[in-house]
């Protein structure tokens, strides 16, 4: 069985300065919480520009209200929608459903 690269490239630095780096271990497993206002454009072309802007105000409220009770991340906002990490899906589902019945 041949070396993955890893451990070549460990193989590697321990000939060149005569030890080895501790291993690192940056992986993790997240799980992507994407949220979006469908039709946004539309609705705030129909609400006008105060009643849209109280509108995503709250929205972004209750978002990052649950984000935080959760223990979500939020790793990106957009106009009318984020971008989050959380430890696992099941956390992840909790909070989409929670911002649901926020904003219901």
């Amino acid at each position: 069985m041949g070396k993955n690269a890893d451990q070549i490239a460990s193989d590697i630095e321990t000939f060149v300065t005569g030890s080895a780096s501790a291993p690192r271990h940056d992986r993790v497993l997240a799980t992507v919480l994407f949220t979006d206002i469908v039709g946004s454009t539309a609705r705030a072309e129909e609400m006008g520009d105060q009643a849209w802007n109280d509108l995503i105000s709250f929205h972004d409220k209750i978002v990052r209200q649950e984000f935080a009770r959760i223990r979500g991340r939020e790793f990106k906002s957009f106009g009318d929608g984020f971008l989050a990490t959380f430890d696992g899906p099941a956390r992840a589902i909790q909070c989409a459903q929670a911002v649901c019945r926020g904003l219901a």
